[in-house]
């Protein structure tokens, strides 16, 4: 480990294996988040924005679309 770091190369603390994966992952996940949405300007942004980046896409989704709670359903959670 230490003969890579005075190469120059950066040492990373987990093996390439895993970043392949992560980011086969990622491609998939963005994937199936473009062809579930409907909406066509949403498409068009998550495409243009987070192109293969399904962790940011979901979170602008989500952030785009969430409906914040109420005071009436946080009342109504809490008598529960």
């Amino acid at each position: 480990m230490a003969r890579a770091a005075a190469t120059g190369t950066p040492v990373l603390p987990f093996p390439p294996e895993a970043l392949v994966k992560r980011n086969r992952r990622n491609k998939l996940l963005f994937k199936h988040i473009y062809t579930h949405m409907q909406n066509q300007n949403i498409r068009n942004h998550i495409q243009q924005t987070f192109h293969g980046d399904g962790r940011a896409a979901w979170v602008w989704i989500v952030s785009q679309c969430d409906v914040p709670i109420t005071d009436l359903e946080m009342a109504s959670l809490e008598a529960d």
